[in-house]
């Protein structure tokens, strides 16, 4: 990361609208906003440097003259009988754009679209639960407009479960196992600049199928 010594104060107006409920049995969320930016601060890629026979990407923070970003987020849970513990179904989204005033082109530092929908289950008092997880996230095809020889990560879609179990108020066991289906997939911000054929791309694939165990001990 490259340091930047002409770096402008980044100013924003920002407006927000939204709604929750909570009920019994369903709870939810619907936000919507915008942001306008002056001396927008963005990080962009500026090329790569090779060191000791290793190349390096190098990224900068820079300012932009003006630049937009809106959007919509909503999230949900609905749970099949009355309180917390139980059966219940998760859902979320996420859609951002942005526009980039400088250059007239798209903002390439927002997030692709992104869906989140699930299975939960709390036991009583809450001493376990677990979760079925699947997301989706879009290709972000409005960055194709910055470079015609970007590379754009297709969507794609994982799997995931999670489990805890509360040995006590202070000991709580977690356990992940992530991606099931062994996707092969990229982040967008990883691989944002990035043209086609280069060799960075296959390095910044994320893990396909993977597992996690932690243990929280809180004093």
């Amino acid at each position: 990361v490259l340091p930047n010594n002409n770096l402008e104060p980044e100013t924003s107006d920002s407006y927000e609208i939204g709604i929750k409920g909570s009920y019994s049995q369903l709870d939810f969320g619907l936000t919507g906003f915008y942001n306008r930016f002056d001396n927008f601060i963005g990080t962009s890629f500026v090329g790569t440097t090779s060191i000791n026979g290793r190349d390096y990407s190098q990224f900068q923070s820079q300012n932009l003259e003006g630049a937009e970003a809106y959007g919509e987020e909503a999230k949900a849970e609905y749970r099949f009988s009355p309180g917390k513990e139980g059966l219940s179904l998760i859902g979320s989204l996420a859609w951002t754009e942005g526009n980039d005033f400088e250059n007239d082109q798209p903002l390439d530092t927002v997030e692709p679209f992104k869906a989140v929908a699930g299975l939960r289950y709390r036991a009583p008092e809450d001493r376990w639960g677990s979760e079925l997880v699947t997301t989706f996230v879009a290709a972000n095809e409005r960055a194709a407009e910055t470079g015609t020889d970007l590379f754009i990560p297709d969507s794609y879609f994982t799997l995931d479960f999670l489990g805890y179990y509360k040995f006590s108020d202070k000991v709580t066991l977690n356990v992940g196992l992530f991606n099931l289906l062994d996707e092969k997939y990229w982040n967008w911000q990883d691989v944002r600049g990035l043209t086609i054929g280069d060799s960075e791309i296959a390095r910044r694939t994320l893990p396909g199928f993977n597992a996690t165990v932690g243990l929280k001990v809180v004093f």
